[in-house]
């Protein structure tokens, strides 16, 4: 009885497995396509960004200190689970760099809320819970001028290399590592510019509007990468499930043959006992 119980239930968690497997699969299919058509768009708005920001520093001096000179860094998990180990991934790496690096930080998720708690993060964060993992517009204006401020802009994520792979990943949105790349496009007239209108006003809505498109894309990614884990880790259950079903029913067999014996032996011993 115990047995058949047993059998039940990792059969239910089999089908479970199965039906999170294909919803992945799904998703995957869904949100890849969606990410890999922008991606360029992305990087293409992300090296502009890095070459206005040092146009901006060399043409007007009213701009050569936008923001406040500091830095924030952003850990991006997940409130659900299942995803395997992308989230306590990205939280590792969060913690490693930030360790040593004077910074404000910021938290969102639950799954890096409670793995930085359950690791005794001794250092003071903001934690941030939107309803889902990919926030609405409004919950990404609030956090866009929650940074807005900030002269560096660094994000901690899962990002998605292959089905197979997912790397967690820090990336800059102010593009401040690029500027100095861009001093030799410019040397060498990669670009020619008109730039209208004004150049601050031109940093100011980059600041806002464009930090908010490149944080959006990098949820995005996150995303990407979390139901590619998710996928993964479910068919990796699945099988694990279809294995063990294999031996419980084995178990069954036996046991039910045992029963057989012990109710055949009992028999064989009332009708000795009867002659």
């Amino acid at each position: 009885r115990d047995l058949t119980e047993e059998i039940l239930t990792t059969q239910t968690l089999k089908d479970i497995a199965q039906s999170y497997t294909e919803i992945s699969s799904i998703r995957l299919r869904k949100i890849r396509k969606q990410t890999e058509g922008s991606r360029r768009f992305f990087q293409d708005l992300s090296n502009i960004f890095a070459l206005l920001r040092y146009f901006a520093k060399i043409k007007d001096p009213k701009t050569q200190n936008s923001g406040n000179g500091k830095t924030v860094v952003i850990l991006i998990t997940s409130n659900f689970r299942f995803y395997g180990k992308v989230s306590n991934n990205a939280s590792k790496l969060f913690m490693q760099y930030t360790k040593d690096y004077p910074s404000q930080q910021i938290v969102i998720g639950k799954l890096g809320i409670d793995f930085l708690k359950s690791q005794h993060y001794s250092q003071s964060y903001s934690a941030l819970t939107f309803k889902t993992d990919m926030p609405s517009h409004i919950e990404m204006m609030e956090l866009v001028k929650l940074i807005k401020n900030y002269g560096r802009v660094l994000v901690v994520y899962s990002e998605f290399k292959t089905i197979l792979n997912q790397v967690a990943t820090i990336k800059d949105l102010t593009q401040t590592q690029k500027e100095a790349s861009a001093t030799d496009r410019l040397k060498r007239k990669d670009y020619t510019f008109i730039l209208e209108p004004e150049i601050h006003k031109m940093i100011e809505f980059f600041d806002s509007q464009i930090k908010n498109v490149l944080l959006s894309a990098t949820f995005l990614e996150t995303e990407l990468a979390r139901v590619a884990s998710r996928l993964i880790t479910m068919d990796q259950a699945q099988a694990n499930a279809k294995d063990l079903l294999k031996k419980q029913n084995q178990q069954l067999i036996f046991a039910k043959r045992a029963l057989f014996n012990k109710k055949t032996l009992e028999t064989w011993a009332a009708l000795r006992s009867q002659i």
